[in-house]
């Protein structure tokens, strides 16, 4: 934070925290994206994980 407000100088720290504030908003949001979007690729793994298991087989038995 210390670089933004040296960089729009004393005048300009409002600015600075704005576009601060706006930067950790929008990390916000797309780390809830991210979450939501890990989940439903576990969900999907594991229903496609389990719609390709097959039972184990047993040997022919013999009469």
């Amino acid at each position: 934070m210390l670089s933004f407000g040296l960089a729009f100088g004393l005048g300009g720290k409002e600015a600075a925290a704005k576009m601060i504030e706006k930067a950790q908003q929008s990390a916000e949001e797309a780390k809830s994206k991210l979450e939501k979007a890990a989940e439903a690729g576990k969900a999907d793994a594991k229903r496609e994980m389990h719609a390709t298991e097959r039972p184990p087989q047993t040997a022919p038995r013999r009469v």
